[in-house]
Formats: structure tokens, C-alpha cells, sequence
């Protein structure tokens, strides 16, 4: 059975940590401990951020690092720096970082999503799921169905597939219209060969994904297992249209050449 995955992975970005305020880049260059205190630790922050974005990476971790240096309790500069960290895989750095920003707000969602992502690379999964675990039971945190996506994504990488759709169940009934839940949902029933629970979860997902190749590929494969291709076949030209000389458009083209 076929498995398709979109491109990146499930996890919120700092997109919420843009600058807020403008400001010059020579004012960073080496400043001293006076200098740091006047600026105070939003000022480092901003320029780490800023240096970040440029590609300037050793320049962008100094100035988180003044910033925590003059407060360390600031949860956004330790999820930052975790999360410049996380970008370089320096797993066990960047678990320490959303730990600090995770101690300070326990309401902190990015940083224990991103906690859990941190242990799975450095081989603890189980610990990862445990950290889920703790965010769901926390009263109070937004958007928590992230967590259980992110929940059920480990448990099928541990080909525990049933627990992975009773997670993703339990994500699109605290948020319905939760589209990505859905569409994961259906390529884990699709793997399962439940094929009419896959297309009802794939409609479901649907107004998310008008233009996503990956979604109409794993709608085609559905429909041509459940023998309906003329619709089968029309998804696969969909593909087509929205990925020209991808590996999904090739797939695609090679299940128009089975229908005939």
C-alpha cells in the first residue's frame, strides 16, 4: 500500500518571533557588559533573531546568549535559542533551551512540541510521547490538537498505527475542521487498507488542500482501490496539473497508464 507524506513536517515555527521593531545592525558589534545592560535583553534578542534570518548563526546564538545573560526569564529567548539549535540538530543544546522556556511558561506549546521532537532524534520516543502526554493533560494550553498530531505521527513511526488514529480522532473532535488531522488520518486508514474511511476523512481534509499534490495523489489511490476510477483518474490529472516532473507526478502518470 502507498504512503504519501506532505513536505515539512508538523511542527508551529517561530514565525510569531519576527522583529517587531526595526533597528540598525551595527549596533551589535561588540558590545560590552555596560552596553548590554543599557540595551537590555529584548534589544539582544531582536538582533539574534535578526542575525538568524541573515544565516549569520554564531552571531544570532551569541546575542540569545547576552539576552538570557541579563534575563533568563524570558521564555521566548530560550525557545529561540532552542529552536536555532534544533535547526543545527544539536538535540540535546536545544531540549535544555525549550526545557528553560517550558519551566518558565508552562503554557509554552511550540517549546514542548518541539521538546518532543528532540528526544525522538536523540533516540527516546517513549520519553517524547510521555512529553505529549504531559502538554495534553495541561489546562489551559491553545491549539493542544497539535500535540496530539504530533503524538500520533511518533506511534506510527513505531508502527503503533490504531493508537495514531485514536490520537488523530481525538484532535479533529476538540478542532473539526482541523485539515491536517484529517488528511493524516486518511493516509494511516489508507495504510491500513480501510479505504472508505480514508476517503471520508480525505473529504473532510479537502478544503484545506485544493492545490496540495500529495493530497489528490493519495485521493487517487483511494478511489482506484475502491474501483471508482474515472474519479481515481481524474485526481491523477489533478496531480499532473499541480506537480509537473515530481516524484507524485510520476507516480501519478504511472496509475493513469494502469487505467488505461
Amino acid at each position: 500500500m502507498s504512503k504519501h507524506r506532505l513536505g515539512p513536517s508538523v511542527f508551529v515555527l517561530a514565525a510569531a518571533l519576527l522583529l517587531a521593531l526595526p533597528f540598525s545592525p551595527g549596533c551589535a558589534s561588540g558590545p560590552t557588559r555596560d552596553h548590554e545592560r543599557r540595551r537590555g535583553p529584548m534589544h539582544h534578542y531582536r538582533l539574534g533573531v535578526m542575525y538568524y534570518e541573515q544565516g549569520q548563526v554564531q552571531k544570532a546564538l551569541g546575542e540569545l546568549e547576552r539576552s538570557i545573560r541579563l534575563d533568563d526569564q524570558i521564555p521566548r529567548v530560550h525557545f529561540y535559542r532552542g529552536y536555532v539549535l534544533w535547526n543545527l540538530a544539536r538535540y540535546p543544546e536545544a531540549a535544555e533551551s525549550f526545557r528553560n522556556a517550558i519551566r518558565i511558561n508552562p503554557l509554552f506549546l511550540d517549546a514542548r512540541l518541539y521538546l518532543a521532537t528532540c528526544l525522538e532524534q536523540l533516540g527516546k520516543p517513549d520519553e517524547a510521547l510521555r512529553e505529549l502526554d504531559a502538554a495534553i493533560a495541561v489546562p489551559g494550553i491553545a491549539n493542544i490538537e497539535q500535540a496530539r498530531v504530533n503524538k500520533a505521527l511518533i506511534l506510527e513511526r513505531q508502527g503503533r498505527l490504531d493508537e495514531a488514529v485514536l490520537e488523530l480522532r481525538r484532535a479533529v473532535a476538540t478542532r473539526p475542521r482541523y485539515h491536517r488531522a484529517h488528511f493524516e488520518m486518511a493516509r494511516l486508514l489508507e495504510e491500513q487498507g480501510r479505504y472508505e474511511d480514508a476517503l471520508a476523512a480525505l473529504d473532510a481534509a479537502a478544503p484545506g488542500y485544493a492545490d496540495d499534490a500529495g493530497y489528490h495523489l493519495l485521493r487517487g489511490d483511494v478511489l482506484f482501490r475502491l474501483m471508482r476510477t474515472d474519479q481515481a483518474a481524474s485526481e491523477f490529472r489533478r496531480v499532473l496539473e499541480l506537480a509537473p516532473g515530481s516524484e507524485a507526478a510520476e507516480r501519478a502518470q504511472e496509475m493513469l497508464r494502469v487505467i488505461g
